[in-house]
This record gives structure tokens, C-alpha cells and sequence, in this order.
């Protein structure tokens, strides 16, 4: 019975699942049924349950929820669980152990059906009925597999963008655009020149959403966890908690007071996730962190800058690499029905006063290819000029617009609130960090504190 299993292939499948997140986004391809073997029908099947409720998928995982269920000793303990994933030879392999199961799985229906032809042979029953058995068989395993890849019109609802769940952008001209916010899910890139303001456009997505009762999660490449606070609590303040202080140069600024600052970071707390960048930059491993705060409830991730990320996998091959990762994303916000901002900054130019296009973008073209929206913003220097800053957005695939001439909204900035505005709502967005309080401590203005 050789010819209808490999046990080798089916432990190499699963193994591939502990030590490459990255196949179990293919685990769909699989059903319990491409295992022949009961131990490893019930691991997978495991697995994939997990999988679907986004919890992170190893040893410990697997094992306890087969304990729960009073599997463990049945597949043969955490020694065979373990086992598995020594075995593997390359997790690259991935797709054709897959392959070789579904051969198997092919197999062991050819076989199945032969007896069955057999048995009625034997009873001597009429060969129209017999020849009726054999193309009934001929048909059923033509459709092999290919079931699997259709999608039933049946069971799928008809998407209206009008109607869809969107996470709004704070900006009410880009909202407009946008038929009401950012799609969930969707990839969306955000580009722009060094220096004109991409972070404090997405601090103001970042309190938006929040406001919005979504939970956010921040990856930054560029900025320390204290300076990311500083940031936000910045762009968060209200007008009224704002302190002046006066620098030793004569010179004064603005910030929030102590008390503001300590109401802000009490309404973070379970809202906003900042990633550490001390535990790697890996796309396998962020993901994975990514998935489990998706289990959580987080339902907005900004990652700032796609060049601070890495795919261990193929990281001397750069644009190979970045597609990996913009799809990788892309995947997981379908998956987990996010949305994701991607900042992958514009190429390098002396001309700072013109907008870069999309076809700018630093890198490997799928960058844009992949995503659902390019959003770029532009900062203006000219001495005349009336509006600071603007928002082009060129792709806008979920409204099916590839924007020959880009939607444009022109934006104002205050200094003082370090926010775009493009009215003065926007200006003095309340984003609700201090709703439960009775009062407002109002602080004294003074001198630079050093």
C-alpha cells in the first residue's frame, strides 16, 4: 500500500507549518483528508483550527490543544510533535510535499473506486449498470481537486464599497475620495520626499483610528519608543492642555502639559501597540507577532519604513525581497481583514518641489502593484504659497480608479498642534482621551524646563 501514502511527505508538510509561518498562509490548499496517516490527519487538523482563530502556531500551541482534547497521547506525544520539524529537509520544498499529498490523496481514490468496480463485478451485475459505475468514476475524478479551486457563487456575498466597513482617514476630502475611509481590509502605501511629513500624517491616521474604538499597531524602523509618544501625545493634546514654554534662544513652542500627557498614555494603553524593534525587523517573524494582536482585536497596523524591513529568506536579492514583503502584508490584511498603511519612501531628488508619482517609489515596481491605495504627501516651501502641504492619491483599486489624473486635497499645518488640517474640525479634532475626565488641570506657562 506504499503507492497511496508517504508518511515522509506528510510529516514534512507539517513541519513546514512550525518553522515557516509563511505556509500556513497556503494552508487552505490542504484538507484532512490529503493525510492518510490519523496521527498527522489530526495534527493538521489542529494546526489549521488555530490558524483560523490567529493564534501563533507551535510546539506549545499544538500540543496544549491536543491535550485539551485528550489527543496528545493518540498522535504520539510531544516527541512526535516535535519530530516533525526535524525532518524537514527546506521549507522551500513546501509547495511540492503539498503536491505529492494531493498525488497520494489522487491515488488512494483510483484505488478506493477499483475496488468498488471489483465488488460489483463479482455480482456479476449488468454491464450497463457497470459502465454507468465507470464513467460516474471517470467524472468524479476529473473534478479531483478542482472543487477546490472554484469559488461557490452560491455561498459569496456581492461586495458594495459603498456599503463596506472602511477605518476613515480623519481627512474629510480624502474620505470623500475614498467613498468613506480605507477599505478593510487593504494594503495601502504611503509615499512621499524625505522629511515632509508622512509620520505626522499617519500619527493623525493612528488617532483617527483609535477614536474610532480600532486598536492600532505601529512598527518604526526610524523613531525610539519615547520619541513615538512624544509624537502622538503631540498630534493627540488638546488645545487647551497645550503648554508654551519659552527656549533658552527666546524662541517658544508648545507641548502637553504633564497632566494631558498622563490621560493620553492612560487612553493608549490597550489601543495602541508599539512594536519592539529589539526582538528583529524578520517579515516571517513581525507577521507572526501581527497575527497574534490581530486575535486581539487590532485591526490597524502602520509599518514605518518598508526599508527597515527584511525577508531573512531572500535578502540578497532586494527587489525580490520587497515584493515578498508588500505581498506577505497584503495577504495578511485579506486574511485578518485589516488595514495596513506601508510607508516606502520616494526616490532621491534635488527637485523637493515637485510631488513624486508612484512610478517614484523607491524599489521594486509590485510595491504599488500589490496595493490597494498609493497615498503621497507633499510639503510646499514656496514663499507665496496658500495651503502647506497636499494629498495625491494615484491608486485607488477598491473604487476600480487607477487615477491618470490623482485626486488632490491641499492640507494646512499647525506647527503648534503638529496636525494637517484641511478645516477647522479637523484642526481641533477632540479625540476623546479625556471624555471620562470631570475636569481639565490647566498648567502654568513657563521657561524651557532645561
Amino acid at each position: 500500500m506504499e503507492t497511496i501514502h508517504s508518511l515522509e511527505s506528510e510529516q514534512t508538510v507539517l513541519g513546514c507549518f512550525f518553522l515557516d509561518c509563511k505556509t500556513l498562509e497556503k494552508i487552505d490548499i490542504l484538507q484532512p483528508e490529503d493525510f492518510y496517516h490519523d496521527a498527522n490527519r489530526i495534527i493538521f487538523q489542529v494546526i489549521k483550527n488555530l490558524y483560523k482563530k490567529l493564534v501563533p502556531v507551535d510546539l506549545i500551541s499544538v500540543s496544549n490543544a491536543l491535550r485539551e482534547n485528550n489527543l496528545l497521547d493518540a498522535i504520539g506525544g510531544v516527541a512526535y510533535l516535535a519530530s516533525l520539524s526535524t525532518i524537514v529537509p527546506t521549507t522551500q520544498s513546501f509547495d511540492y510535499y503539498v503536491s505529492v499529498l494531493e498525488s497520494y490523496k489522487v491515488n488512494r481514490t483510483v484505488a478506493e473506486k477499483a475496488e468498488n468496480l471489483t465488488s460489483l463485478a463479482n455480482k456479476k451485475v449488468d454491464k450497463t449498470v457497470l459502465l454507468s459505475e465507470i464513467r460516474k468514476i471517470e467524472s468524479e475524478l476529473s473534478m479531483t481537486n478542482i472543487k477546490d479551486f472554484i469559488v461557490d457563487i452560491e455561498k459569496t456575498d456581492v461586495a458594495d464599497i459603498n456599503e463596506a466597513a472602511k477605518v476613515s482617514s480623519g481627512f474629510l476630502e480624502l474620505d470623500k475620495a475614498l467613498k468613506g475611509g480605507y477599505l478593510i481590509p487593504s494594503l495601502n502605501i504611503v509615499t512621499g520626499r524625505r522629511g515632509v511629513g508622512k509620520s505626522t500624517f499617519l500619527n493623525q491616521i493612528i488617532a483617527e483610528a483609535m477614536a474610532q474604538d480600532k486598536k492600532v499597531f505601529l512598527f518604526s524602523g526610524e523613531l525610539s519608543p519615547e520619541n513615538i509618544l512624544y509624537w502622538i501625545t503631540q498630534c493627540i493634546v488638546n488645545q487647551n492642555e497645550l503648554v508654551r514654554l519659552d527656549k533658552k534662544d527666546g524662541e517658544s513652542y508648545y507641548k502637553a502639559g504633564k497632566y494631558a500627557v498622563k490621560s493620553i498614555k492612560k487612553w493608549l494603553k490597550d489601543r495602541l501597540y508599539i512594536y519592539n524593534t529589539q526582538r528583529g525587523n524578520d517579515i516571517s517573524l513581525l507577521i507572526s507577532y501581527m497575527r497574534a494582536l490581530s486575535h486581539q482585536g487590532v485591526k490597524v497596523f502602520i509599518l514605518d519604513n518598508l526599508m527597515k524591513l527584511t525577508d531573512l529568506s531572500v535578502r540578497d536579492n532586494e527587489n525580490l525581497m520587497q515584493t515578498n514583503i508588500v505581498s506577505s502584508l497584503k495577504d495578511f490584511a485579506d486574511k485578518t481583514n485589516s488595514v495596513i498603511h506601508l510607508v516606502a519612501h520616494a526616490k532621491k531628488t534635488f527637485n523637493i518641489s515637485v510631488a513624486p508619482t508612484e512610478d517614484e517609489i523607491s524599489g521594486s515596481g509590485n510595491i504599488t502593484n500589490l496595493a490597494d491605495y498609493v497615498t503621497c504627501i507633499h510639503r510646499l516651501y514656496d514663499a507665496d504659497r496658500k495651503h502647506d502641504a497636499e494629498i495625491y492619491l494615484y491608486k485607488n483599486r477598491p473604487a476600480g480608479k487607477e487615477l491618470r489624473y490623482p485626486h488632490q486635497v491641499r492640507l494646512l499645518f499647525s506647527e503648534e498642534r503638529k496636525r494637517y488640517y484641511t478645516s477647522s474640525f479637523e484642526l481641533d479634532r477632540d479625540f476623546g482621551y479625556n471624555k471620562n475626565n470631570s475636569f481639565v488641570q490647566v498648567e502654568i506657562e513657563g521657561n524651557e524646563p532645561f
